[in-house]
């Protein structure tokens, strides 16, 4: 049932002259691609003030204010964007074990990215950040690597993007 969703999905008129066009799927390529920094620079910037690794003047809350509206229309556009180039190439999408992995490093990523953004007030008010969010932050980090470097190696590994 799922090849057959993932050969309609395929098959949509506006999706395969996209993705079957070089100047429109190199635009959905570039968008999903710069859509990650909006995502990735200010998460990185949260974390590592988490971290104490970068000083500042700014409580880590009020970056969390300034920056995830960035965050969250970076994802926005990146899922899009991802789904578009996703479904141009759906039925060999299906059977891909690292197209599966990207998603699963994605969504964790995108989980600990919230969590992080939501309870960065609670450890902003404690005498110091607390060593488990510090933990949290590193692998916010690290899963946002992850997503990068799975995404790259897609395409290298599978043959597929």
């Amino acid at each position: 049932m799922f090849l057959q969703f993932s050969q309609w999905l395929q098959n949509i008129h506006w999706i395969a002259w996209t993705m079957g066009t070089n100047a429109p799927a190199t635009v959905v390529e570039v968008v999903h691609y710069f859509s990650f920094f909006l995502i990735v620079g200010p998460v990185t910037i949260l974390d590592l003030r988490l971290l104490g690794w970068t000083g500042g003047e700014q409580r880590p809350s009020e970056l969390v204010s300034q920056f995830y509206p960035l965050v969250r229309t970076g994802l926005i556009i990146t899922t899009i964007s991802g789904l578009i180039q996703a479904a141009g190439s759906a039925t060999q999408y299906y059977d891909n074990q690292f197209f599966y992995y990207k998603l699963l490093v994605f969504f964790a990523a995108v989980i600990v990215t919230f969590v992080v953004g939501r309870k960065t007030l609670d450890w902003e008010r404690l005498p110091q950040i607390p060593f488990t969010a510090k933990l949290l932050a590193l692998l916010c980090i690290l899963l946002w690597i992850g997503t990068i470097l799975a995404g790259v190696e897609v395409p290298a590994l599978s043959g597929v993007g």
